[in-house]
């Protein structure tokens, strides 16, 4: 037995590495923010879809390295701390990279939110910020000075005697008069760049201390206990009794030894590829996929195999424990909207509808006795991004026309902007079937999907058609978020090591050159065109809230700047010669 003891201390261990490490690997392959379970996000609360906002909850970029990582799928996230409390204290650990910015967010009600936004972006100064629900600021104040990017900091938050006070790595920031709110919720927002949180402390009034550090702890023990005594029945089974009448019990240990460690290498190897790699890629075997297409279906197809195996093996140790990735808490809605017809009537009070063929075929056929507006877009135009329908732009702009013209000249709105779509597709339903509804004047916000030449062929159409037809047109040069950094492809006739040099628009599909398309058209045909980007890139617009919810959907609060932009430029084009026919 003496012969024995080595090998079987040996074996003893490596069983015991074993089922460790691939507990931890099968922890890790499920650690996503849906199951995690403690955090709301923001984005898929909304009834307009925004993109992304699936797979942020489904797909493990969001924790990926066991961290929360506010740039995952398009960047612009918002978790909240699922449990309402007066804190007493918040301390946890963050790290942002240049050009990034993340947002602390506190006494968050239903009255509105206040925060620290600590900025390494040149754009957007470090302030603390009183907002309005929908992220507008009511009131900001600049803080003291930080160097953030590079490496990790820790922000502490101190509520006591109605004052908060806010140290970074031990040193004061802000100390200003806010009073902790009973009842509130707490999270972080991130920007276009890379924004990390970890180990975060939470202390509540009542005493309460709780722990977030972002693993996957449920049913970790169940799983430990389940994996040891796998891999020992496994070895138990080759000492059987037929193995000692042969005398080799040391052959033995020292064979499963072998096994063991081949095994243990094995894991270590796909966990460590897991783990600083895959899991940090975008890609969502449980969402649709949104970037390139062939690519995309191999990385999908690999992630789908990964998902189920790792998804069989846990549900099967932990049950109805494990949970389904695919059943979402209340606060979550099953259906959103991503494109239209929506309709806004006559009375601005009555909130817009989502047509169904019926009810627009019941609109069309039904004479005319109202000022009508035609909106044509993309995702950006439907409305993305707002929290409700009634607080899209396009609803706002509609409630503000009909208060200021009131009964003299009704005014009835229809979009038809569908999620993902191009200029050129959507002129085909356009002329099919959305010429119909008989528009006055059609406001259409293009540039960004589709390729150069659907944007030039679409927008052409859609102005040679209502010329013919004597309707009058809008052309809105479609914004992109301030700080976002065009991924397109690279410029047709520009080499890899080439200078950045400006070429043919036609050929660039950088957002300005699209934007210089929108220029040449509505030059060509006497189309009024109108710098949405531009407005809301401002610094001066920029700099009043939260606008963003990624690179082209806008918030609430964004909504409601575009629409008190957009409203005075309509009523102005009503009023100077678009007469309705009615």
């Amino acid at each position: 037995m003496k012969d024995l003891k080595s090998p079987l201390l040996l074996l003893s261990a490596l069983i015991a590495g074993n089922a460790w490490l691939w507990t931890e690997f099968l922890q890790y392959s499920q650690n996503t923010l849906l199951l995690n379970g403690r955090w709301i996000s923001t984005k898929r609360t909304f009834e307009m879809g925004v993109m992304g906002s699936d797979s942020f909850l489904l797909s493990r970029q969001a924790l990926h390295h066991n961290r929360l990582n506010l740039a995952a799928w398009y960047g612009c996230n918002e978790v909240l701390w699922r449990r309402p409390f007066k804190p007493r204290g918040i301390v946890f650990d963050f790290k942002v990279e240049p050009g990034a910015e993340l947002s602390v967010v506190f006494n968050k009600t239903e009255q509105g939110f206040s925060g620290l936004r600590l900025s390494a972006n040149p754009d957007h100064e470090g302030v603390f910020f009183r907002a309005s629900p929908d992220g507008g600021f009511a009131s900001s104040r600049r803080l003291a000075p930080q160097r953030l990017p590079g490496r990790w900091h820790r922000l502490e938050l101190a509520f006591d005697a109605g004052r908060l006070q806010a140290a970074l790595d031990g040193q004061p920031i802000a100390s200003v008069q806010e009073a902790a709110e009973a009842g509130q919720l707490f999270g972080f927002r991130g920007g276009f760049g890379g924004a990390s949180v970890d180990n975060v402390f939470i202390k509540d009034a009542d005493g309460r201390t709780e722990t977030e550090d972002f693993l996957n702890r449920k049913g970790e023990r169940r799983i430990l206990a389940l994996n040891a005594a796998a891999l020992l029945l496994l070895c138990g089974l080759a000492f059987a009794p037929p193995a000692w009448r042969k005398n080799q019990p040391r052959s033995t240990a020292l064979g499963l030894a072998a096994a063991n460690l081949v095994l243990l290498g094995a894991g270590a190897s796909f966990f460590l590829f897991d783990y600083c790699c895959w899991s940090g890629l975008q890609v969502d075997s449980l969402s649709r996929p949104l970037f390139g297409p062939k690519p995309a279906e191999f990385y999908q197809t690999v992630e789908g195999v990964r998902s189920r195996i790792f998804s069989v093996w846990r549900h099967g140790i932990m049950g109805k424990m494990a949970g389904d990735a695919r059943s979402f808490p209340p606060e979550y809605p099953g259906r959103r909207i991503w494109d239209g017809p929506i309709f806004c009537g006559r009375d601005p009070a009555a909130p817009p509808a989502v047509l169904t063929p019926p009810m627009f075929e019941e609109l069309a056929a039904r004479r005319k006795t109202a000022y009508r507006i035609l909106f044509v877009g993309s995702s950006q135009t439907i409305g993305s991004g707002a929290q409700r329908l009634s607080e899209t732009f396009f609803a706002r702009t509609h409630r503000s026309l009909a208060a200021s013209f009131g009964p003299k000249i009704p005014i009835e709105s229809l979009n038809i902007a569908v999620s993902g779509t191009n200029a050129s597709q959507l002129f085909v339903a356009y002329q099919r079937t959305y010429l119909r509804f008989k528009p006055d004047l059609v406001v259409i916000n293009f540039s960004v999907n589709g390729n150069l030449e659907q944007l030039t062929s679409g927008i052409s159409k859609f102005l040679r058609e209502n010329r013919s037809k004597g309707i009058a047109t809008i052309l809105l040069k479609e914004a992109m978020a301030r700080g976002f950094r065009w991924r397109g492809p690279r410029p047709r006739g520009m080499s890899r090591s080439g200078p950045r040099r400006e070429i043919d628009p036609y050929h660039n599909e950088g957002p300005a050159a699209r934007r210089r398309i929108l220029e040449i058209e509505a030059r060509a045909y006497g189309t009024p065109i109108y710098d949405l980007n531009g407005h809301l890139n401002d610094p001066r617009i920029d700099s009043t809230g939260f606008l963003w919810w990624d690179s082209a959907h806008l918030s609430s609060y964004g909504q409601a700047v575009v629409a008190n932009w957009l409203a005075p430029i309509l009523i102005q084009s009503i009023k100077h010669g678009h007469s309705a026919r009615f």
